[in-house]
């Protein structure tokens, strides 16, 4: 009988042994990763994919004066010419199903909005992810 309790005694201070190294191997890996990310977060030239979709920030690109169609709600969306309730009622359920916008190219895949449509609008729209 004190065989097995000793036995049982070395047997649970392995396993706590065993679970604080696992703990402390995740915890360092995870902070490894995370330092990765947040050394690599050069935003102007770091590829940001989402979804299978990647977005490669232009560094041009401004917000003044446009409309975000990642961000932009229906009022929003209806400043700009050539866009009603029907297409901002559209972007806006095309951004909930698929999520964000990576190109303002992404619009052509919304029913109605042809190339004409896209052209005219461009010049007022920019999306940011």
């Amino acid at each position: 009988m004190r065989i097995y309790a000793n036995l049982k005694k070395t047997m649970t201070n392995q396993i706590k042994t065993s679970l604080a190294i696992i703990a402390i191997f995740t915890i360092v890996t995870i902070t490894a990763v995370c330092a990765i990310l947040y050394i690599g977060a050069d935003y102007q030239t770091t590829e940001i994919v989402l979804t299978n979709r990647t977005y490669v920030p232009d560094p041009t690109d401004s917000r003044e004066g446009l409309v975000d169609i990642n961000t932009a709600d229906k009022k929003e969306l209806m400043t700009i010419p050539g866009i009603g309730v029907v297409f901002s009622e559209r972007i806006i359920e095309y951004r909930e199903i698929r999520g964000r916008f990576v190109s303002i190219h992404e619009l052509k895949e919304i029913q109605g909005i042809t190339d004409n449509k896209f052209e005219e609008i461009k010049p007022y729209i920019v999306c940011f992810p």
